[in-house]
């Protein structure tokens, strides 16, 4: 006989409720930083608040991992209804998973980079 699942639920809740939290505190870091309408102010919050920026990203990193226990926890709890089913749902979690944290590094390495005023820029007219 199997366990049953409550004690799971209970976790995976726990765990769900935390990559929530930290989900929104990496989105409130970093909001206002982009201004949809203006290239220039973008790019400007960009540069003077990378370190935000970076807070950011290390938040959204944390809130990956839960989402990837949170992945764990799942496939634990419906292996028992169909195992193939399971695996396949875990397996796209974590690829997904991967593409943000990805992205996300992009996104927030790339602009400061670019933006910053290095030698290399000068091969580009304004």
């Amino acid at each position: 006989m199997t366990q049953p699942p409550q004690p799971w639920a209970r976790t995976t809740g726990f765990v769900y409720l935390l990559f929530f939290l930290t989900a929104i505190c990496a989105g409130l870091l970093v909001k206002g930083l982009i201004v949809p309408t203006d290239a220039a102010a973008t790019s400007h919050n960009l540069l003077a608040h990378e370190r935000l920026l970076r807070s950011g990203f290390a938040v959204t990193l944390i809130s990956t991992a839960f989402y990837v226990a949170l992945t764990a926890l799942f496939y634990n709890m419906f292996r028992p209804v169909n195992r193939t089913l399971s695996l396949l749902a875990a397996f796209l979690s974590l690829v997904g998973c991967g593409i943000q944290v990805v992205f996300a590094g992009l996104y927030t390495f790339g602009p400061p980079l670019v933006l910053g005023g290095d030698q290399y820029l000068t091969a580009f007219n304004p």
